[in-house]
C-alpha cells in the first residue's frame, strides 16, 4: 500500500512482482498523490506461492476479493490493464456495489484478441522451452522504450519474479 486517501486497486498488469526493481515505479508513484493505492502480486509469481497455482479467473476473482478484504475495502477504484485487465473486469462485474471507478488500458478478454491462435501456441511453446527467450520476448512485445536497457531490465525482472512458464497457456 502506498500513499493515503480514497482507496485504488490496481490488478497485477502481468506475471511480474512489484517487490523488487519496478520500472514503473515513477508512474505508481504519481498515482499515490491524494490517493491510497494497493498492488498486489499475480497469483504464482513474486511474493505469492509459486507451486500449484491455478491460473485462472475464479483464481484471479478470488486473489482479488482477498486483498479487498484484508484491506478493509467496502468501495474503491480498481484499474487493471494488460492482463490484470481480465481480473478487473471480472470483479468489476461480480461486484458492482464496491467498485466505484474501473479503468482499463490495453486490456483483453482473451489472447485471440491480441494476436492470432498459432502465434499464441508458438509463444506458449517457447515459453515452456526457453523461458530466457520468452521473457525477452514478451517484454519486447509491449514496445521497444527509449532507454536502451529499459527492456533487457524488465525482462529479467519478469525473469526472477516469476517460476519458468513450463505450462503457460493462451
Amino acid at each position: 500500500m502506498y500513499g493515503f486517501g480514497p482507496p485504488l486497486v490496481i490488478c497485477p498488469y502481468f506475471f511480474e512482482s512489484f517487490d523488487g526493481d519496478d520500472p514503473f515505479s515513477d508512474f505508481m508513484a504519481a498515482l499515490t498523490v491524494g490517493r491510497r493505492v494497493i498492488r498486489y502480486d499475480h497469483r504464482g509469481v513474486g511474493l505469492s506461492q509459486r507451486e500449484g497455482a491455478e491460473i485462472s479467473i475464479r483464481a484471479l476473482d478470488r486473489d482479488l476479493g482477498a486483498v479487498v478484504r484484508a484491506a478493509g475495502l467496502e468501495r474503491f477504484d480498481l484499474i487493471g490493464w494488460i492482463v490484470g485487465g481480465l481480473a478487473a473486469m471480472s470483479y468489476a462485474a461480480l461486484h458492482p456495489v464496491q467498485v466505484d471507478h474501473l479503468v482499463l488500458y490495453t486490456s483483453f478478454v482473451t489472447g485471440t484478441e491480441v494476436m492470432p491462435r498459432a502465434a499464441l501456441n508458438g509463444l506458449a511453446a517457447l515459453s515452456r522451452t526457453n523461458w530466457q527467450m520468452a521473457s525477452q520476448t514478451l517484454v519486447d512485445m509491449s514496445g521497444r522504450a527509449t532507454d536502451p536497457d529499459l527492456n533487457l531490465r524488465q525482462a529479467e525482472i519478469l525473469r526472477s519474479g516469476s517460476p519458468e512458464r513450463r505450462s503457460l497457456r493462451f
